[in-house]
């Protein structure tokens, strides 16, 4: 290459079109290199969501766990309901306040429930791994400190980036072993929403409470903006359903929905709404079957207007009179829901 020709290329290298392309591709390449390395973490726990949805826990070093012996058959069950709202309180949204008080609120919580004593707790909205209630594991850390030695972890949305991860769902707590436990698909919002987080789950967990009697309790979170979504939400409770009577079914949580003719009550086009599809049918015992008192309202603590949080018993045969022994609601600034407790007599097997 001659003199010319060298200082041709060098021109050519130097000349503001061929630094601008460079500073281009340079550009590119940093932003392919930072959205990868934040997107990564969202690949891959989206990649494991299924198989992380449901967990089983046992936790020998909590003392709890109550079992009747094999010649006795438990006669009655205290089941309690509550939507924690990820331990924000009364607060309008999860990034209005700190970790710190949502640490100090989940120790409530267990004391509450420590107190209500109840056999088997079901509660939504739980933060497993979440950076706005300062990634404590929230139904790990109620259990402990409340004294349940069996809880089924099922989570509803589960992702998380390079920093931030949401990981929450539904809990159920019980001082009886849990023999089995398999997620409730309720049909999405938006397949798209279920794809890129999640949605709105529940789990059915087998409850052993002898050798001969088990009960099964199913947590349940229904979806909040859509009556067409919770419809369909109820049909597939009701699809858990053994009209034999053999496998009872206890169905718990907050539903987002209220009966037709109850305060708040919201329904379709059709005239179908999704508690209506669930006790219409006379498939399952409710409290309360006649217009709400306010001490009944379970939402919401500030402005107890509406009874969306239930405990439902499914019918057995044989049955002619409500399994409620007692039904109560428990007031509680701990949450925008309140507590619903009930003690349900058992249909014996034996």
């Amino acid at each position: 290459m001659d003199t010319n020709d060298k200082a041709s290329a060098i021109a050519e290298v130097l000349s503001p079109e061929t630094k601008r392309a460079r500073r281009k591709r340079a550009w590119w390449l940093w932003f392919v290199l930072i959205v990868g390395v934040i997107l990564t973490p969202y690949f891959i726990s989206r990649y494991q969501a299924s198989a992380n949805r449901i967990k089983l826990v046992f936790d020998d070093q909590v003392l709890g766990e109550k079992e009747a012996s094999e010649d006795s058959n438990v006669r009655s069950l205290t089941v309690a309901t509550f939507n924690i709202a990820h331990g924000r309180g009364t607060k309008a949204g999860n990034w209005s306040e700190g970790a710190s008080p949502k640490y100090e609120r989940i120790k409530a919580i267990a004391d509450t429930l420590r107190e209500i004593d109840a056999d088997v707790v079901v509660m939504n909205e739980v933060d497993f791994d979440s950076t706005w209630s300062g990634h404590q594991n929230q139904a790990a850390a109620i259990a402990e400190a409340a004294g349940y030695a069996y809880r089924v972890d099922q989570r509803n949305l589960d992702f998380r980036f390079i920093y931030g991860s949401f990981r929450f769902g539904n809990v159920i707590l019980s001082r009886y072993p849990i023999a089995d436990a398999q997620v409730l698909d309720f049909p999405p919002e938006k397949i798209w929403e279920d794809w890129l987080v999640g949605c709105k789950r529940g789990v059915v967990a087998s409850i052993r409470l002898n050798q001969f009697q088990r009960i099964r309790v199913a947590a349940v979170h229904l979806e909040h903006r859509s009556e067409f979504s919770r419809v369909a939400g109820a049909k597939t409770i009701l699809n858990l359903l053994d009209t034999t009577g053999k496998n009872p079914l206890i169905a718990a949580g907050d539903f987002n929905s209220t009966p037709t003719g109850y305060p708040k009550s919201r329904k379709l086009h059709s005239g179908d709404n999704a508690m209506g599809v669930l006790l219409d049918g006379d498939a399952f015992w409710y409290e309360p079957t006649a217009m709400p008192r306010k001490d009944q309202f379970t939402f919401s603590t500030m402005k107890p207007t509406s009874v969306i949080d239930w405990i439902l018993v499914s019918k057995a045969p044989s049955q002619d009179r409500s399994p409620f022994n007692s039904y109560r609601v428990v007031d509680t600034p701990l949450s925008d829901h309140r507590i619903v407790v009930a003690e349900v007599q058992l249909e014996t097997n034996r």
